[in-house]
């Protein structure tokens, strides 16, 4: 990320890292989910046509029980 701010590809990793820490527990922060969030956005700002980042936005959604928007952004993403 500090390399390269605006690489869509960089935050949807980022998101996958946080649902990660979200999901085993594995780190102390507080909002996994929150913080996966804002770098989804991030991602789909920077680059709207890029799959991968719309999935993570998508399994965002779904984590926060986004039901609707889970399947509009994975509607997207597979399109």
């Amino acid at each position: 990320m500090e390399l390269d701010p605006t690489s869509a590809d960089a935050h949807a990793l980022l998101v996958n890292v946080y649902l990660g820490e979200h999901r085993f527990e594995m780190n102390p922060r507080p909002n996994p989910i929150g913080r996966a969030l804002v770098h989804a956005l991030a991602a789909t700002q920077l680059d709207p046509q890029n799959a991968y980042a719309r999935c993570w936005l998508a399994i965002v959604h779904f984590f926060r029980g986004e039901n609707a928007k889970f399947e509009t952004e994975s509607q997207l993403a597979l399109a």
